[in-house]
């Protein structure tokens, strides 16, 4: 114990604040963190904020938007995927339409560098086993680089959330997040993004992903010419999952069975070169009786397939649908499971007013009004392994002429059902079916089944 005289007694109460605001300022400092950032969070987050809790935390106040960022997601690795919400009449002859990704999805990750938050892509071109020496030379020559870089405005004293402002991100011309392909910025003659005229629409958190709703115009010189203002706005879709700690079991790629694949180079086999590995992208079934599928019984998955009808369907082919997504529990029963792939309804507003067909979450049969005679299946993957995650269906409207123009270019000569120029619905709905089954086959990591 110190003794002090009575008036060192009186400055040692005046001195030892100081001394304690200093010390911890030096330890924040050595930790590259301010600790005026934890004062800041109530001057940030006000009492008119919004707040969502999910994934991430999501504040809004004052027009603008915050992701706060819990230290347990710093360096996960998750994925973004990028889908087109509303299109212009502008892009139609360039992209699908409302629902068709723009760009392959990316892997990013989120580490505290300072007094910053950086966001950075993460590739798996090169990889090797991480109990091997090589593999980091692996990580060396396959370095994460740095897309973008957000300062810290505040620091949540309880959680320890790091708080970033994201209005800027999601409003500038950014590849990872934006609305053209290469060739399409050069026929459009984009140029830029036009931030003065760029927002966010809304976001929702939920436990397992972020839904960012944004909007994007650009400058283009090659626009249809009654765009007079040569801009266009095109209304985006990101959603951001965590990917799972434990990945799915890849399965190689045999060039005998028609899948879609993914492609890494592995330095880490005994091959004497940089070889090149192939996964297939396929979905995780996994039995939910290990027991009774072993002997043989039919069991159902753990998580079966489940698509949705776009409520933008008309309801006189819904039915058809239904029956071309239905028409493949076949198929996977003789793999030994049943109901391993439904669809149903979308719920309407009243039932569930966060539904989304952009949402990662669902995979969505999209009725498309676009003059775009097309129909595709493409699918969000983890990079990883190859693991399908989610997959839609996008059924352009005009698809009905060119369905109609094959049938009776290919059957007419002996089929007088298809011999009228509007088909008759019964007639239609099938040929629609078929195209839907066909589709299913591509979500399930199918090719087509011909030799090219």
């Amino acid at each position: 114990m110190i003794f002090l005289k009575k008036n060192n007694y009186i400055k040692s109460l005046i001195i030892l604040p100081i001394l304690i605001s200093s010390n911890i300022k030096s330890v924040f400092a050595q930790q590259g963190i301010d600790s005026s950032l934890y004062e800041n969070y109530h001057v940030l987050i006000k009492d008119n904020t919004e707040t969502q809790k999910g994934l991430l935390t999501i504040h809004k106040v004052d027009g603008k938007y915050y992701f706060e960022i819990p230290e347990v997601i710093l360096g996960k690795e998750i994925l973004i995927a990028t889908k087109i919400s509303d299109v212009p009449k502008a892009t139609e002859a360039f992209a699908v339409g409302a629902g068709s990704q723009p760009h392959d999805q990316q892997i990013i990750r989120f580490q505290k560098q300072d007094y910053s938050i950086v966001m950075k892509v993460v590739s798996y071109k090169s990889i090797a086993d991480k109990n091997l020496p090589i593999h980091q030379a692996a990580k060396n020559s396959n370095s994460e680089s740095v897309v973008y870089k957000f300062k810290i405005e505040a620091i949540n004293k309880k959680t320890g959330g790091y708080v970033i402002g994201i209005n800027d991100f999601f409003t500038s011309d950014i590849p990872m997040i934006g609305a053209f392909k290469d060739y399409e910025y050069l026929k459009l003659g984009i140029s830029n993004v036009d931030q003065s005229r760029s927002f966010i629409n809304w976001i929702k958190a939920f436990p397992e992903n972020i839904e960012i709703r944004h909007t994007l115009t650009y400058r283009g010189s090659k626009l249809s010419e009654d765009n007079l203002n040569k801009i266009v706005s095109v209304t985006l879709n990101q959603s951001m999952v965590v990917l799972p700690n434990n990945p799915m079991t890849p399965r190689f790629y045999d060039e005998r069975v028609g899948y879609f694949s993914i492609e890494h180079i592995d330095y880490g086999l005994d091959e004497q070169k940089a070889s090149t590995v192939k996964y297939i992208q396929r979905w995780r079934l996994e039995p939910s009786d290990w027991k009774a599928f072993s002997k043989g019984d039919l069991v159902e998955p753990v998580k079966p397939i489940l698509f949705y009808i776009d409520p933008a369907t008309p309801l006189k082919w819904r039915p058809y649908i239904r029956r071309g997504v239905e028409a493949w529990q076949k198929s996977f029963e003789q793999i030994g499971f049943k109901n391993a792939i439904g669809i149903k309804d979308a719920p309407t507003i009243n039932e569930d007013p966060d539904w989304s067909p952009e949402d990662i979450r669902y995979s969505v049969i999209r009725w498309m009004a676009t003059t775009n005679r097309s129909a595709n299946g493409p699918n969000i993957h983890d990079p990883r392994t190859g693991e399908i995650i989610e997959a839609d269906i996008l059924f352009g409207h005009n698809m009905m002429r060119l369905l109609r123009n094959w049938y009776f270019t290919r059957t007419a000569a002996a089929n007088p059902k298809a011999r009228p120029i509007k088909l008759k619905d019964e007639v239609m709905g099938k040929l629609i079916q078929i195209v839907i089954s066909h589709e299913v086959g591509h979500t399930l990591g199918l090719l087509h089944n011909s030799i090219t």
